[in-house]
């Protein structure tokens, strides 16, 4: 070991990244207080694995369901960020959460602008074995002609997974300079655009 050596200076305090992460099933609550180097390539992956941790001490099996994410990231300017999302899969919802868990920590690591300056990071992640997902079966507008700053009212027929079919309304305002043609697509929240014409029938969480 003499040629790589290990070295490191006295008397002065490691920086650390603070993570509190809190799972919530509906039996039980975890929570799990630990500190990551303050390097950014390790934030990703430490969260990561901290999640499949937590789930193996209160999920001690793989299978299917949904969960929720809230978190907090505070800055070291005092800012703060909230961030919430949701995840469904069928076949393995703590690799599924995990990986949804580590990806806010590396978008801010990979920003090409500036260093990401986190101070701390909270989350709260709530989950159950049922798959809160839905198809979009059909998309109906009260209206195809508008003029600019009309507002456009959809119905949008939604499948849930082993439910009782829905409707829900979703509104968009047209801005006043608006002119021309175009087009409105309704997608999954957990799928990209697609270049498809006309609605995409996806699973979105709901």
């Amino acid at each position: 070991d003499k040629p790589a050596a290990i070295a490191g200076t006295l008397k002065t305090t490691p920086n650390f990244l603070p993570i509190t992460l809190t799972l919530v099933s509906e039996s039980q609550t975890l929570t799990k207080r630990f500190e990551v180097v303050n390097d950014e390539r390790y934030y990703g992956p430490v969260l990561a694995a901290a999640t499949l941790q937590l789930f193996d001490e209160t999920r001690q099996y793989v299978g299917a369901g949904t969960s929720e994410l809230a978190w907090e990231i505070r800055f070291k300017d005092g800012q703060t960020v909230n961030v919430l999302e949701q995840v469904s899969d069928a076949d393995d919802i703590s690799i599924a959460t995990a990986g949804l868990t580590a990806s806010p920590l590396e978008l801010l690591a990979e920003n090409i602008y500036q260093e990401s300056n986190i101070e701390s990071v909270a989350i709260n992640l709530t989950y159950s074995d049922k798959q809160n997902i839905a198809e979009i079966v059909e998309v109906e507008a009260e209206s195809e002609t508008l003029k600019p700053g009309d507002t456009l009212v959809a119905y949008v027929r939604l499948q849930p997974y082993r439910g009782e079919p829905v409707v829900k309304t979703f509104t968009l305002t047209l801005p006043e300079e608006a002119t021309g043609t175009f087009d409105v697509t309704f997608r999954g929240g957990m799928e990209g655009p697609s270049n498809d014409e006309g609605p995409d029938e996806t699973d979105d969480p709901i």
